[in-house]
């Protein structure tokens, strides 16, 4: 059994211009939730569920747990639920499997 984080981070977003990539005190909220779930000392992969080249760029920066998973348009919607995206990680990540746990980890919410 491992221990995974995900951290969703699509691009759109009603209120505030690309969010997730907004800096405060020079660190974008992607980049806080990845540093919380590196401090965490997990036995998984940290997975970054986004449709955002730009955030795409930022994982980059970080090790080979860190994981971008390029999510599907038709999961990047206002009303996709968070569930949604979880089932279709584990549908398409086989690094997964149905004994892990995977902690949510949302950077609009640090």
């Amino acid at each position: 059994m491992k221990l995974h984080v995900l951290i969703p981070a699509r691009g759109g977003s009603k209120g505030i211009i690309k969010k997730n990539i907004q800096k405060i005190n020079g660190k974008s909220l992607v980049e806080i939730s990845i540093d919380f779930a590196l401090s965490l000392k997990i036995n998984g992969n940290i997975f970054i569920s986004s449709d955002m080249e730009e955030i795409k760029k930022i994982t980059k920066k970080y090790d080979k747990n860190v994981v971008f998973d390029k999510r599907p348009l038709s999961l990047s919607k206002d009303k996709t639920s968070t569930q949604e995206v979880v089932n279709d990680l584990f549908y398409r990540r086989s690094e997964l499997n149905n004994r892990d746990i995977l902690l949510l980890l949302e950077p609009t919410s640090p």
